[in-house]
C-alpha cells in the first residue's frame, strides 16, 4: 500500500457462498498501519465481524452460519478524516449466497452489481460508462477496482428490507451469478429482479429465459431492465459496453454480442420479449425532476386479476402513488373503452395481460415523457410479472395495496399459493355457453344474446353480434392444441374436469377419464357451477355461474 493516498478497497468477486472465502485488496494506507475491518449485514445493519488487516490483501472466511444477505465491508485507518459517502471507495459491497441453493427458500433475488458498476465514476473521463454524450467515457470498467456500491437513491433497498419483515425468507445472488446461471436457477421456483438492473450479458438473458421456459417464474419489481447488452471478460472481472456498434469490434465478428441496446441493430433482440415491457415506451425523471415521482400513481385496469386479490381495488382507481420512477417501462397499447390491450407490435408477447397503466407524457419536462405499465404474461411454461417501475420498493413499507400486490406475486409465483391453474380473464358476466371459432371467442348470455370478444387473458369487454334465443351450449372443433393435449374436455355436475381422445367410430370406444387439471372452481367455492367450456391454442376457458370468466393455461409437462 502507498503512503499519502486515501484508503481504497475492492474484492475479487461480487458474491461468495456461506462457508467460502472472499479476497479483498487494499491500497492507499501505509504498509505499517493497521486497517480496521468491519463487515455489516447491509439490510439489517447488524455488525457481523470486526478484524484487522495489516497488508495489501485481506481474506474473509465467511462463517457457514452467516445469513444469505447483501453485506458491506468497511475498511478504515485510525485517524483518517474522510466522510462516508454512498460511493465510498473504502467500502465493498458483496452478496453472501446460500451454500445449498433453494434449501431455505425457493425465491432467488438478484442484486444488480453490473448496473452499480456502470454508474460508478459517472462523468469522470475514462473511468465510468456515463455519460452517453461524453466522448471520453469508458467502454470497459473493472469490477476489480474501488467503488461499485449502490447509488445514492438505493433503488433496491426498499424491497430488500421489506422481504424479511414481511415474512419472506429469500436467497440472494449477484446479477453476475446469472451469467451462465442455469445450474443456480434450477434450484428455485421464482427469480426476483429488483430496482435498476440495466446491464445484462447474453449469457444472463439466455439463462433467465431458459429458466422461464422450463417452468420457472420471474418477477420484475424493476424497470429499465436489460436495456444495454454488455459483455464480461477477464473471467468476469471486466464489463465491456461500448454502447455504440461502430466502435465495438464485436460488430464485425459476432454482431449478436454487440454492446448496444438490446432492441437495436445488429442485436435485434428486444428486451420486452423477456420482460414484457420496455423503457422505449417508458418515462424518466432525472436530477431535480425526480421530485415528480411523489405525485403520480398507477390506475388499475384489471382489478379482478389474481395480482389484485385482497386489495379492494376497482377498475379505474389509483394506487401505489410514489412508486413510479425514476424510470418506468411500458408497452404499446390499444384501448377498448377503458380497457387496454398490448398490441405486440413492439416485441411484447401476445400473452401479455395489462394490469395497470399510468400516463406520464408530462414527464417530458423532467427527462423522458412516456408511460408506465404493470402486467403479466406466459413465457414458455413459466409466468413473468412486471411492475414496470424502478421505485416500486420505496412504497412497500407504507402502501397496503403495493404490499398486497407484492405478496400475491411472491405467493403465487414462488409456489406457496400457486393457484389451481385457473385465473380470471374477464369481469363477471351472465355468459352461459362458450366456443372459439375463427380466432374469436363467442358466448351466449342469459338474455339470449350472441356475444364475442378476443380469446385473450385480458379483461376485454363482450360485444353483442346477434341473437341466440334458447342456446345453452357452444362448441368448435380442433381448438384445443399446444400446452394442453388435443382432447375432448367436459365439466361435470360434480365439479370434475374429464377428458377423452377425439376418437372416431373406426378407432373403437374411448372412455372419459379424470383430467390432470382440476375442474374450474365455482363462484361459491362448492363443486360444480361450470356453464360453458371452450378450448383454443393450449388454453381452456370456462364460464361459471355468478363468477368471472376463467382461463386455464397449464402446460402438458409440468416443471421438474
Amino acid at each position: 500500500m502507498t503512503t499519502g493516498e486515501p484508503l481504497r478497497a475492492w474484492a475479487d468477486r461480487t458474491s461468495c457462498i456461506q462457508g467460502g472465502r472472499l479476497a479483498f485488496h487494499l491500497t492507499g494506507a501505509d504498509r505499517s498501519t493497521d486497517v480496521r475491518v468491519r463487515v455489516f449485514d447491509g439490510l439489517s445493519d447488524e455488525l457481523l465481524l470486526t478484524a484487522v488487516a495489516t497488508g495489501p490483501d485481506w481474506t474473509l472466511d465467511v462463517p457457514p452460519e452467516w445469513p444469505g444477505s447483501l453485506c458491506r465491508a468497511a475498511f478504515d485507518v485510525p485517524g483518517e478524516d474522510r466522510p462516508t459517502t454512498d460511493e465510498a471507495e473504502h467500502e465493498v459491497w458483496f452478496v453472501v449466497r446460500a451454500a445449498r441453493p433453494g434449501t431455505a427458500s425457493r425465491i432467488l433475488v438478484t442484486v444488480p452489481f453490473a448496473t452499480w458498476r456502470a454508474y460508478t465514476h459517472a462523468g469522470q473521463p475514462h473511468r465510468g460508462l456515463y455519460y452517453s454524450e461524453q466522448p471520453h467515457r469508458a467502454a470497459r470498467v473493472s469490477f476489480a477496482s474501488p467503488g461499485g456500491g449502490p447509488p445514492p437513491e438505493r433503488w433496491e433497498e426498499g424491497l430488500l428490507r421489506w422481504l424479511p419483515t414481511a415474512g419472506y425468507p429469500v436467497d440472494l445472488c449477484s446479477g453476475l451469478d446469472l451469467h451462465g446461471g442455469d445450474e443456480l436457477l434450477s434450484h428455485y421456483r421464482l427469480l426476483v429482479v429488483n430496482g435498476h438492473d440495466e446491464y445484462w450479458s447474453s449469457e444472463m438473458r439466455d439463462s433467465v429465459e431458459a429458466f422461464a421456459r422450463r417452468g420457472g417464474n420471474v418477477a420484475f419489481f424493476a424497470a429499465n431492465t436489460a436495456w444495454w447488452q454488455m459483455r464480461l471478460e477477464d473471467d468476469g472481472r471486466t464489463m465491456v459496453c461500448h454502447r455504440d456498434a461502430l466502435t465495438d469490434p464485436m460488430t464485425a465478428t459476432d454482431p449478436r454480442r454487440t454492446t448496444v441496446e438490446w432492441s437495436s441493430s445488429p442485436v435485434d433482440r428486444p428486451e420486452n420479449t423477456m420482460t414484457g415491457l420496455s423503457f422505449r415506451r417508458g418515462a424518466g425523471a432525472w436530477g431535480e425532476g425526480m421530485a415528480v415521482m411523489r405525485k403520480d400513481a398507477y390506475t388499475a385496469r384489471f382489478a379482478g386479476h389474481w395480482a389484485f386479490a385482497g386489495t379492494g381495488l376497482a377498475d379505474g382507481e389509483p394506487f401505489a402513488r410514489g412508486a413510479l420512477g425514476y424510470e418506468t417501462d411500458a408497452c404499446d397499447l390499444e384501448w377498448t373503452g377503458d380497457v387496454p390491450r398490448a398490441t405486440g407490435t413492439d416485441g411484447t408477447p401476445g400473452s401479455f395481460v395489462v394490469l395497470a397503466t399510468a400516463d406520464l407524457r408530462h414527464w417530458r419536462e423532467y427527462g423522458q415523457g412516456g408511460a408506465a405499465t404493470m402486467g403479466v404474461f406466459r413465457l414458455g411454461a413459466g409466468t413473468v410479472f412486471n411492475a414496470g417501475t424502478i421505485n416500486w420498493g420505496s412504497v412497500l413499507a407504507d402502501d397496503p395495496v403495493a404490499d398486497r400486490i407484492t405478496r400475491n406475486v411472491l405467493d403465487r409465483l414462488g409456489g406457496t399459493a400457486p393457484g389451481d391453474g385457473w385465473e380470471a380473464a374477464g369481469d363477471p358476466d351472465d355468459v352461459q355457453a362458450l366456443a372459439v371459432c375463427a380466432n374469436t371467442l363467442f358466448g351466449v348470455d342469459g338474455r339470449g344474446r350472441l356475444l364475442c370478444r378476443e380469446p385473450s387473458g385480458q379483461n376485454l369487454p363482450w360485444r353483442p353480434v346477434g341473437h341466440a334465443p334458447g342456446v345453452r351450449a357452444l362448441a368448435s372443433a380442433r381448438e384445443a392444441s399446444g400446452g394442453l393435449p388435443l382432447e375432448l374436455y367436459a365439466a361435470t355436475e360434480d365439479g370434475r374436469l374429464r377428458t377423452r381422445l377425439p376418437a372416431g367410430p373406426a378407432d373403437g370406444p374411448a372412455a372419459f377419464t379424470d383430467a390432470p387439471v382440476p375442474g374450474p372452481p365455482s363462484a361459491t367455492g362448492r363443486p360444480g357451477g361450470c356453464t360453458g367450456l371452450a378450448g383454443r391454442a393450449g388454453s381452456l376457458y370456462a364460464a361459471v355461474a355468478g363468477g368471472p370468466l376463467l382461463l386455464c393455461a397449464r402446460p402438458a409437462v409440468p416443471p421438474g
